[in-house]
Parts: structure tokens; sequence; C-alpha cells
């Protein structure tokens, strides 16, 4: 069980543990955290910086040695912070940014994507508020979290797991979850429909480059003005660089996966797409150099214009 307080200390928090012991052959692990004083450069009274780091280095189950752990057994996170109002949502939404579900080992790994055959397991985490949130603020932070893991899920992977076609899945799956119309353009068609710079970008690539669109239209909001979000989703971009400048490449397409999870957490959360159409667009492509591609080629954007 982790403890969050908010009273008066140093700068960097303070951490006491103990235990509780529940019966002779059991005792309940407590971890107290007193917020700093010192806010984040954001300058939330939430403190989402340490937050975070504190329920990343406490966040895993302790199991006795030689015993299984149970399926139900989870690590409670109980937040105790100032002016809740201002702050349970920045608290919760760090909560989830803290304890990515994304996992590569040798005994383990989550596969993407993530899929109703292929669950990814839970994080074993359960948070709790001093002060109870309502209903609808319970809804709402539960989308938001899951958004986050998705989104951080989808940039922790490696470019091997998330190519392409495995981005693309996902967004299939979004789809299907939402129950959101879906377009995908890819490889050849995308020359053919004029889309050149995508296509000129990934077609050197294995998995082909391609444009994602899904749209959320609530019933009798068909003729609606609505919302579009465009997110780049480069796989890896292996264009010339310095030295060094490679490294964490894959990170190039964060914005198309952190707008892929705000689409579906603004779709069932209902809060604002109850009556107005939203569409994501999501330009998926590997930026790779190939025998049909280099870095010198001139491309015809669907615009007209050119661009080298």
């Amino acid at each position: 069980m982790l403890w969050l307080l908010s009273i008066p200390v140093p700068t960097i928090g303070s951490t006491s543990e103990l235990l509780l012991i529940r019966d002779t052959t059991d005792a309940l692990r407590v971890t107290l955290f007193a917020l700093p004083t010192q806010v984040s450069r954001s300058n939330t009274l939430a403190r989402p910086h340490a937050i975070a780091s504190f329920v990343k280095n406490h966040a895993k189950l302790i199991t006795k040695r030689g015993a299984e752990q149970n399926d139900d057994e989870v690590v409670l996170v109980v937040l105790m912070l100032p002016t809740h109002a201002d702050t349970w949502f920045a608290a919760g939404a760090v909560v989830a940014r803290a304890v990515p579900l994304y996992e590569h080992t040798f005994e383990r790994k989550n596969a993407l994507p993530m899929t109703a055959e292929n669950p990814i397991e839970s994080d074993k985490l359960e948070v709790m508020y001093q002060t109870p949130l309502t209903l609808e603020e319970t809804t709402l932070l539960q989308h938001t979290a899951n958004a986050i893991q998705l989104a951080t899920g989808l940039v922790d992977a490696p470019p091997n797991e998330l190519h392409s076609d495995a981005f693309i899945a996902e967004a299939r799956a979004v789809a299907e979850r939402t129950k959101a119309a879906i377009v995908v353009i890819q490889s050849e068609t995308l020359h053919e429909q004029r889309f050149g710079s995508i296509y000129g970008v990934g077609k050197a690539a294995i998995h082909k480059p391609a444009l994602v669109c899904l749209s959320h239209v609530p019933e009798g909001a068909e003729g609606a003005k609505g919302v579009a979000m465009v997110g780049k989703g480069i796989i890896f971009d292996t264009s010339i660089k310095t030295r060094g400048s490679m490294v964490g490449m894959k990170r190039d397409m964060g914005g198309a996966a952190s707008l892929l999870a705000a689409f579906e957490a603004a779709c069932h959360a209902n809060n604002t797409t109850d009556k107005t159409p939203l569409h994501v667009v999501l330009c998926v492509a590997e930026n790779s150099v190939g025998p049909d591609s280099s870095v010198d080629d001139v491309l015809v954007m669907y615009s007209g214009k050119t661009v080298g």
C-alpha cells in the first residue's frame, strides 16, 4: 500500500516504511511519501514529478519467498493531496504514466496490438483518494489512464515489434473498441491517390507506409462541424544524422500514438464527443533509404508542391 501525503517537507520529499501485522503469517507493507514543498516546472499543486518518481519505484507487488502471487493482489495507491478539486486529475493521470504496461524480458513480453484475443495484463495497481471521486470523475480518469498507458506502451515498443503494420493493427483495434469508422490507405494506393510525401518517406521500408483515419460521428451529428487531430507516426527515422542522434528515433511516432490514445479516451468518456464528430489522422511510415529511395529524392505532395 502506498500513501501519498501533502505536508511541509524538504524539496525532495520524504519516505517512510512500516509493516502492519495482519496475522501470524502475513503482514501488509505500507510506504508513506510526503510530497515536496517545491512544485514541478509545470507549477501544479499535484507535484506530478514527485508522484511519478515515487510510484515508479514502489509499484511492484512483493511476494514472500516460495509463495504464489494471487490474482486479486494489487498495489494500492492512496492519494491525500491539497486542494482536491485542483489536483485529483493530474495526480491520477501521473500514476498511470508511472506504470507503463509494455514489458519485454526473457520471461515475459507484452505483444502488440492489444486485442480481446491478445490482452495485455493488468498493471496490478489501484488508486484511491482521501476525497472520493464522483462517478463522472472516475469514468473520465479511468479512460484517461487507459489512454496514457496505451500511448506509452506504443512509444516504448521497439520498431521491430511496432512497425507500420502493427501500428495499423492497433488503430483497427481502437476503431473496434470505439465503434469508429476507419479508412486505411497504404502502399501503392498512396501513390495512386497522390499522397506523394508519406509514400516517398516510407516506400523503401519492408512494412509499407499508410494514412490512417478514424472517425467517430455521434448519432444525429452527421452534418455537424467536427474536430480533426493529425499525428506524426514515423516509426523510425533512418535518414542521415549526426553521431548519436539516431538512438531513440523510435519516439518519432509519439504524436500519432498519443492522438490515437486520446481519440479512444474522448470517445469512451463521451463528455464532448456525444455531439461533436471527432476524427484522427495518423501518418504512419518508417523513414528508410533503399534501392528505390534516397535522401535526394524530390517528392510531389498532395497539394502539388514539391519537397526535396
